[in-house]
């Protein structure tokens, strides 16, 4: 069961070659209740093709006081 989902709008600083950070302010929603979220982080950006990236990342998210640790793996097509 998910309890909780989170929405945001990323601003990705590109400033050396694959290296990305992200600032993203946004909404978390558990049951009936919002609350305001925002996520910094870092990733590196393997290209795998000339469209094709593979980035893990690792991100904090800042939640009514808490913090959040959210590793992962992106999966990018260029177009």
């Amino acid at each position: 069961d998910f309890d909780k989902w989170s929405i945001g709008i990323p601003l990705f600083i590109h400033p050396y070659k694959g290296f990305r950070f992200t600032l993203a302010p946004g909404l978390e929603h558990v049951d009936s209740d919002d609350e305001f979220l925002f996520r910094l982080g870092v990733g590196y950006e393997f290209e795998l093709s000339e469209r094709w990236i593979l980035m893990p990342e690792f991100n904090v998210d800042f939640v009514d006081g808490e913090e959040a640790y959210v590793f992962g793996i992106s999966i990018g097509y260029g177009f």
